[in-house]
């Protein structure tokens, strides 16, 4: 029933909108979001089956908009309408941040790697640093995360906030001075976005 249907993520949905019958006049939008090479894990594999499988989906739909200009260069070989359009972000707070603190914002999830955001805390270089983590548990207990900073030496120096609403997010990132990230991959591509 809708004039514009549109898929987030090169992904099952991307093949499966493909193959949907469509009414007369109803378009067709994919959005990259990284298609799904956000890590290097079956990597030849990936590769064929973007090339042949999802390369031949891309001509069912009317325009494909592209995150990134990487985005919009694997795509162009199959879709001629490829367009690029970054992602809005709209800002936290309406001033610069003249802050000292480093700042980890994101799910608290396995490949976001905090343990060892702690664990550079350890440092030497860092040693007057202090991290705030902004974010729900997501795969990793934050009591391990504090268990792991106690063991560390720097507990005194990490502060874990959980979730918290736009507001708050923007009293910490004013107090920062610097974004941080440890994370092994990210399928939106910009964690602090995210």
């Amino acid at each position: 029933d809708y004039d514009v249907v549109h898929v987030h993520g090169i992904d099952g949905m991307f093949e499966f909108a493909a193959g949907l019958k469509r009414r007369r006049g109803q378009a067709l939008l994919a959005t990259t979001h990284g298609l799904f090479f956000h890590t290097r894990w079956m990597a030849p594999l990936k590769q064929a089956y973007y090339r042949s499988i999802t390369a031949r989906q891309f001509s069912r739909f009317d325009a494909v908009i592209a995150n990134s200009s990487a985005d919009a260069a694997m795509v162009a070989p199959y879709h001629p309408a490829v367009r690029i359009i970054a992602n809005g972000v709209e800002p936290l707070a309406h001033s610069m941040s003249t802050g000292s603190r480093l700042l980890t914002v994101g799910r608290i999830a396995p490949h976001k790697r905090v343990d060892q955001l702690i664990e550079a805390l350890a440092q030497p270089a860092l040693r007057d640093a202090h991290l705030d983590v902004v974010g729900p548990e997501w795969g990793v207990k934050i009591a391990a995360l504090r268990a792991h900073a106690a063991n560390l030496g720097v507990a005194h120096r990490v502060v874990f906030h959980g979730a918290v609403d736009r507001e708050a997010l923007a009293r910490l990132a004013l107090r920062s001075g610097v974004f941080v990230s440890a994370s092994a991959y990210e399928g939106f591509g910009m964690a602090l976005v995210e």
